[in-house]
């Protein structure tokens, strides 16, 4: 377990209950060493590389037994599973690090649900939390809940701030309040990027923009957009090998979707859609007449394509919003008021 002596900010200014410091410490000592072990693998250090997937190991382990508790059903269903504080950035942390075994983690994935919904929806994480939300909900088959917390616009959520004027990130939750009006201004700066780390998931889920988990210098693209309820998105990049743009739109039942694929990249395309037979890439069946467009796969919610460079126009029946699917934008329920921790300044 990694000591908590000396400075340590935690889930920095998270509304409601504070994550332990030994939780987030002990996560980012066991990843700080798996990302130590990976570069020294690209670089050739097999030594080193080795002595911290070790160390990492060794660290996760630790994790699971001090901070991870699970109760069996007696009806042999799924184990309901724990992180010490019990705390949406606990959850976070120990899906998005990988600090459980695998038989645990739709346990983990379902009590941060839970504690995301319960709060509103609405997330009560702070500076470390808020970077993982959408991704990890993403990743655990939850995007309608990410959608949620976009949509909100309630303290604490993204939309508050742009409701009343906002045009940057601030650094608090509730930098300012209708009720209480403005925090200290000995720390509470309106122009601050950590509540900002959504925009990560915005390129990478919402628009869909993003790189295989093993390609490097975007070789090989993965465009995969997660619309929700959501009319549409664009996003561009500048990489190495050219631009990257891929921009959706919703009109009525269906969905357009165009991809710019740079010179020497690939990418595989995932087409939004509950009808592989309605997809059409500039009016044609893909790859009927062009080898430059694959159909790989489909699932119940979208066909995959390979392409190579260059410029793609698919179409496709829109797929109906899912059984938790978000809706138009909504107010609910303000969460727990943000509580202050003993590192806080007293307005």
């Amino acid at each position: 377990m990694a000591g908590t002596g000396g400075p340590h900010f935690s889930d920095w200014l998270a509304p409601g209950t504070p994550t332990p410091r030994d939780v987030v410490a002990t996560a980012y000592f066991a990843h700080s060493a798996r990302l130590t072990a990976r570069a020294a693998g690209v670089l050739g250090r097999e030594e080193v590389a080795a002595r911290h997937h070790r160390l990492a190991d060794a660290v996760r382990t630790t994790f699971t037994e001090r901070f991870v508790t699970v109760a069996h059903s007696p009806g042999g269903g799924r184990p309901t599973v724990r992180v010490a504080g019990d705390t949406q950035t606990g959850c976070l942390l120990a899906l998005a690090f990988d600090l459980v075994p695998p038989g645990l983690v739709a346990g983990v994935a379902d009590r941060l649900a839970e504690l995301v919904e319960a709060a509103g929806p609405a997330l009560l994480t702070g500076f470390l939390g808020v970077a993982l939300a959408a991704p990890v909900l993403d990743a655990h088959g939850r995007a309608d809940l990410a959608h949620a917390l976009l949509l909100r616009d309630e303290v604490p959520s993204w939309r508050f701030p742009l409701r009343h004027g906002a045009t940057t990130v601030w650094e608090r939750w509730d930098g300012w309040t209708p009720d209480a009006g403005f925090r200290a201004p000995s720390m509470n700066s309106f122009n601050h990027y950590a509540l900002g780390s959504i925009g990560e998931w915005l390129y990478r889920g919402v628009a869909g923009l993003d790189q295989a988990p093993d390609s490097t210098g975007y070789r090989h693209l993965r465009i995969r957009p997660r619309p929700g309820s959501l009319r549409h998105a664009r996003a561009r990049h500048e990489s190495v090998r050219g631009t990257i743009e891929v921009s959706w739109e919703r009109d009525g039942g269906r969905i357009s979707l165009r991809v710019l694929v740079p010179p020497g990249s690939t990418a595989d395309v995932y087409v939004p859609t509950t009808d592989p037979r309605s997809v059409r890439e500039s009016g044609a069946v893909p790859g009927a007449d062009d080898a430059h467009v694959t159909e790989l796969a489909s699932a119940a919610d979208h066909v995959l394509y390979r392409v190579s460079s260059g410029v793609y126009r698919f179409t496709a029946a829109l797929p109906p919003p899912g059984p938790h699917a978000a809706s138009a934008p909504v107010r609910p329920a303000p969460a727990p008021p943000p509580a202050r921790s003993h590192e806080e300044d007293t307005p």
